[in-house]
């Protein structure tokens, strides 16, 4: 394994009113995901992520104040058995250390 080119938490990129965000992404599974985000997302915000290829809803269960952010937790809303599938292929992937691109869109609400 080339350690020189591996980072220690993948990359999430967010996207929010038009602005840009980095953060790390700490804990993949087929029901949530953990990330370390520089704004803070409040508990029951809807968003949408996109893990890999797959554009999942998610809802934000729990938000902690850390000294470089916001530790968030995401909860995978409702999908279906396709979907299932790709996201445990995903999972699997990304426990082998294999880079995953995710993406956070928050949901602007009218």
């Amino acid at each position: 394994m080339n350690t020189a080119n591996q980072r220690q938490h993948e990359r999430i990129h967010k996207l929010s009113s038009g602005q840009e965000e980095y953060g790390q992404l700490f804990d993949l599974s087929a029901s949530g995901m953990c990330c370390l985000l520089q704004n803070r997302l409040s508990p029951g915000d809807l968003i949408t992520v996109v893990v890999d290829t797959l554009r999942l809803s998610a809802e934000v269960v729990y938000t902690r104040i850390r000294q470089n952010g916001f530790r968030t937790g995401l909860h995978f809303l409702s999908t279906d058995a396709t979907t299932r599938r790709k996201l445990n292929e995903t999972v699997e992937r990304f426990s082998r250390g294999v880079a995953i691109p995710c993406r956070i869109v928050t949901e602007e609400r009218e």
